[in-house]
């Protein structure tokens, strides 16, 4: 029980001890008279420490609410470390109670005449799920949900001087040397993929661009393409005909062939087969399609009886 006693004894008097030597400090930034607010914390059992802030002001976001973007933390134990976006250490080190010029510089570099910026990462939407977008996650980028979405070099400096901020756009002021390398090897990737989708709708079946002004590959390409995706469906229709084909009478023969003739000479009646493949092709891709071929096959067969009737 005694021992008990001495040992909460010895951690208060600890705990006082602490707070007197971060009282003193406090002080002594305060004479820097570089603006920032400064505040004793203590969390649970640790031993206190003083937090350093550009301003009393906080920062809020919708993913974590109110919060200092960065803060300098000064233990009691004679080291600190510079806090940055909550979770990131951007430095860390020792320092002594009695070394002004060491303290000031320190002090210096979270107060509102820093030169030193935070790196906000790649903020535009482009970068966003590029492992969707690309199929794989770009060796050089580091991207993270909490405390909220980033996208940034995987050696990102984080807290940082810029340069060159005047030649860079808008969204890349701020960012470190490394993002804006990031950046631009992203652009070109994301650039290659964009003309090779368009390369691709070009050449494909469904494309609507002119086969004529297309290069002389991508003509070929896309007649071969066109080719095999109306062999395909014919020959999903066909299997699709096969099972549900019937034998008609002279009547039903002569009804259907007006039904038919009606279908093809009617502007309206041709828009609303146009709109049942549409719908159909809507409800499941390539149903449309096959639709139109079993449609194909059945006026051919029909057609063909006629001629042999004919004869």
């Amino acid at each position: 029980m005694t021992s008990k006693f001495e040992e909460a004894k010895s951690s208060k008097s600890l705990e006082l001890q602490d707070i007197a030597n971060l009282e003193r400090l406090k002080n002594v930034i305060a004479g820097f008279e570089l603006g920032v607010h400064c505040e004793i914390e203590q969390i649970a059992d640790r031993r206190p420490l003083l937090s350093i802030t550009p301003s009393k002001l906080k920062t809020y976001t919708d993913y974590v609410g109110l919060f200092h973007p960065v803060k300098l933390l000064l233990h009691a134990e004679n080291h600190y470390e510079i806090r940055v976006n909550i979770v990131e250490n951007a430095e860390a080190g020792k320092y002594e109670f009695d070394d002004s010029d060491f303290l000031r510089g320190l002090v210096t570099k979270v107060s509102v005449k820093s030169p030193l910026k935070i790196c906000p990462g790649l903020q535009e939407f482009k970068y966003q799920d590029l492992d969707t977008k690309l199929g794989y996650q770009p060796k050089k980028l580091f991207s993270q949900k909490w405390p909220w979405p980033v996208n940034r070099h995987v050696e990102c400096l984080i807290w940082h001087s810029p340069t060159n901020a005047r030649k860079s756009r808008p969204s890349l002021r701020d960012c470190c040397e490394r993002c804006k390398l990031l950046s631009r090897e992203l652009d070109r990737i994301l650039e290659r993929r964009k003309k090779n989708v368009s390369s691709s709708i070009r050449r494909s079946a469904k494309s609507t661009h002119r086969i004529d002004v297309l290069s002389p590959a991508s003509r070929k390409i896309r007649l071969q393409n066109i080719r095999g995706e109306r062999k395909y469906f014919r020959k999903i229709a066909r299997k699709y005909w096969e099972k549900t084909k019937v034998h008609l009478n002279e009547k039903e023969n002569q009804e259907l062939s007006m039904l038919i003739s009606e279908i093809e000479a009617s502007v309206q009646g041709r828009e609303e087969l146009d709109n049942v493949f549409e719908e159909a092709e809507k409800s499941k891709k390539g149903r449309g399609r096959t639709l139109k071929e079993v449609w194909k096959m059945d006026r051919l067969e029909f057609l063909n009886d006629q001629r042999r009737n004919g004869n």
